[in-house]
């Protein structure tokens, strides 16, 4: 839903199974703990402000004030989620709750990763139909694995 960053009770039900088995399979074998290098969760928005479709590459005035609108949105659905995540009433105390809590990290994205808007849509209203909106917006939770960088001769 546009502008909303509550998560849905799909989601948290989804978040109740998946986030004790996350968890137990990064730390349980202490080998593999060691190659996490970072654990994230990441709000997105799709490139709608005010109801219409907006150019990322734009840097006027009114195009900043979409973007900084679309960052403060993407920072409450990465809030969102860690905090339902980290929220014992609705999480329980799952084994590694509090090792994932001190590993996890929050990003907002805003739009930087979404696909630009075709440039005849710019500025009209935002359907979503002919640009896949919910695609953006998205709240993601990944981990990186640590990688040995290579020496170079």
């Amino acid at each position: 839903m546009r502008d909303s960053y509550d998560l849905s009770e799909d989601m948290k039900d989804f978040l109740r199974i998946m986030i004790p088995k996350y968890a137990k399979s990064i730390y349980e074998n202490k080998n593999a703990a060691k190659l996490v290098e970072s654990l994230k969760i990441s709000g997105m928005t799709s490139p709608v402000h005010r109801g219409r479709y907006i150019d990322i590459h734009d840097t006027s005035p009114r195009s900043e004030r979409a973007r900084q609108y679309n960052m403060a949105l993407s920072n409450r659905r990465a809030v969102a989620m860690y905090n339902f995540i980290f929220d014992e009433a609705e999480m329980g105390n799952y084994k590694y709750r509090n090792r994932l809590k001190k590993d996890m990290g929050i990003a907002a994205l805003g739009y930087q990763q979404a696909e630009p808007v075709r440039a005849e849509l710019v500025g009209k209203e935002a359907d979503c139909i002919e640009y896949n909106c919910k695609k953006e917006q998205a709240t993601i939770l990944q981990f990186q694995l640590y990688t040995e960088k290579l020496a170079s001769f």
